[in-house]
Formats: C-alpha cells, structure tokens, sequence
C-alpha cells in the first residue's frame, strides 16, 4: 500500500476471501491519497504491449473510479517516476470491469524499477473498488507473452 497525499502509518489492506479481490480499508479515498501497489519484475529487453486489470466497481451511483497506472523510475531513486499509461473504469456502470492501456515501453532492468499502482476514488464502501488481477503483455523479439499476477 503508498500513500501519495503524505506520509504514516498504511491503511488496512482488505481481501475478499473467496474471490481474492484486493481493496483498501478507507472511505472516501481521493485520488492519489492511497494506491495498491504491485512491483514488476519482467524479462530485461521484453517490450510491454498492454497492461489490463481486472477490477471490481460497484459505485453505480455514487461515482467511484479504479485507477490504474503503469510507473517506472531509475533504481535507487526517490523521484516520483514516469507514468507510461493509465486507464479507469467508467463511473457509473456497477459490476465487474477490466480496465486497459497500451502502450510500447522496452523493460530496462539495469536501470529502470517498473510497478503498477492502482488508485481507489470516492468509494463511501471501500470494498466497492477492488483488484481481482493485473496482466501485463509483453513481446520479446516479436512474440507474444502475457504475465499474470494474482
């Protein structure tokens, strides 16, 4: 879980037992406030095509959002990263969503740290927005390889 908004201590993390659908334990989150984070390790040289979450958002009338953003910054540092692409769901249509950017970013790891960060948006429930899965597709020498991270 980070924080964007400032510093302390991290919110409760909530998990759907029977469906695994990840969530942050706070109303009325705005975005940036807290993101679900989930680190990247990839293939050195492997180009990412697209990354897609699958999400749940049961905010039908109250419009809260999933965000979800593919950041990279050189390691070891402490800047805020480059934002490669980022997608929402759509405000207003309850039930289960995938949400998808594409993109042509080449993996460095030598240099480069990769995660995707998932914001949460005015969600009265906290439960409402939550992450079932994120996959990441990528080519290497021109073929096709998904990862998927549960």
């Amino acid at each position: 879980v980070g924080s964007v908004l400032g510093s302390g201590p991290a919110p409760a993390v909530g998990d759907y037992a029977t469906t695994h659908c990840r969530y942050i334990n706070v109303p009325n989150t705005s975005w940036g406030q807290y993101s679900l984070r989930y680190p990247l390790h990839l293939p050195n040289g492997v180009t990412i095509t697209q990354v897609s979450a699958f999400v749940a958002d049961f905010n039908a009338n109250s419009g809260g959002t999933m965000f979800m953003h593919l950041v990279s910054r050189p390691w070891n540092s402490r800047q805020a990263g480059t934002d490669w692409g980022s997608a929402g769901t759509s405000a207003g249509a309850a039930g289960d969503q995938t949400i998808s950017d594409t993109m042509s970013e080449v993996v460095n790891n030598q240099t480069t740290e990769y995660w995707i960060d998932m914001y949460p948006v005015n969600s009265a429930n906290p439960g409402q927005l939550c992450v079932y899965g994120i996959q990441v597709t990528y080519t290497y020498n021109g073929a096709f390889m998904p990862l998927i991270q549960k």
